[in-house]
């Protein structure tokens, strides 16, 4: 957990690095996941660009500078575990995230997984002194939610459940 002025240094190095790598979120970037996905994503955005606009946001703004800035929440957390696991214990990880995220919830808090700030991996991996041994895998916006902010009436589609799970025998 990284709160204070050690966050706002890990900001302040995860942005400079943003604007100077120019990254930019895309999913298709590279073909790397299938049509499915991207189609899903980009959906998510026109789902949600309109509530962004509202609380005065540019989208591609809010979804990148806004990821390497933990959308401003006073606390990030960030996840790592040893390079010598195998990448079975991501789901250790994923659990431990999950409940995380469930208490602060049921604690008031609000909650943002973070993958993007994974692309300045050597930045956050310098500003916390964390070793070579383990490997970054997730980052978390924590605080209290903006509760008049625009955002937080937004409410995504969903698929449904038979395109993502299959049922045998049933």
């Amino acid at each position: 957990m990284v709160a204070g002025e050690e966050r706002e240094k890990l900001v302040q190095g995860l942005v400079s690095a943003y604007r100077a790598k120019a990254i930019t979120y895309n999913p298709s970037k590279g073909k790397t996941i299938p049509q499915h996905y991207v189609d899903r994503t980009r959906q998510f955005f026109r789902e949600i660009h309109p509530f962004i606009q509202e609380a005065g946001f540019q989208t591609r703004n809010f979804v990148e500078e806004g990821s390497y800035q933990f959308y401003n929440a006073p606390v990030a957390i960030l996840a790592a575990m040893e390079r010598c696991f195998s990448r079975s214990r991501l789901m250790d990880i994923g659990f431990a995230a999950q409940n995380l995220m469930l208490s602060a919830h049921a604690l008031g808090l609000g909650t943002c997984p973070l993958a993007l700030i994974l692309t300045c991996e050597d930045v956050i991996r310098k500003e916390l002194e964390i070793p070579e041994n383990q490997e970054i895998v997730l980052g978390i916006a924590l605080g209290y939610p903006n509760t008049d902010s625009p955002l937080n009436r937004f409410k995504s589609s969903r698929d449904a459940l038979n395109e993502m799970v299959t049922w045998k025998g049933f």
